[in-house]
């Protein structure tokens, strides 16, 4: 009677063991198509793009590129005026760009207009942009809640 419930547990183990592994099997995959889709570039163009800037205090924006950019990369998202795109940026370039609060550029009568260098994606879109120049421009900021 022991021996069969020994086999009986192993045999569960064995099926929970195998559950696991296609578990992580199928996040890992997942994780690979998602960086080949959103970080594979076309490395015979790159774009440089001029605008203002648009300060999103709140950006909520829940997908699968926003997942992938933001909390597994640690990336930032930047939007610009023209056109109302949305760009990944690197913290450190978010930094830049926010060195001085919106709302104090508001009062000056000022914003920001940014030059980004970014390289179009394989499979569509864009990589993630690069901050080349940060100019204070005499216009009205756009603030976004």
């Amino acid at each position: 009677m022991i021996q069969r419930l020994r086999l009986v547990v192993q045999h569960q183990l064995k099926i929970i063991g195998e559950l696991v592994l296609l578990l992580l099997i199928g996040i890992m995959s997942y994780l690979l198509i998602s960086i080949v889709l959103y970080r594979l570039p076309d490395f015979n163009q790159s774009i440089k793009i001029e605008s203002e800037i648009v300060f999103d205090f709140v950006d909520i924006n829940i997908s699968n590129r926003d997942f992938i950019e933001t909390i597994i990369l640690g990336n930032s998202v930047v939007s610009i005026v023209e056109g109302g795109q949305r760009f990944f940026v690197s913290k450190e370039d978010k930094k830049r760009l926010w060195a001085v609060s919106p709302h104090e550029l508001k009062k000056r009568g000022v914003t920001l207009n940014v030059t980004l260098e970014v390289q179009p994606l394989l499979f569509g879109g864009y990589g993630r942009a690069h901050l080349i120049a940060v100019q204070e421009v005499n216009s009205e900021p756009r603030l976004t809640k």
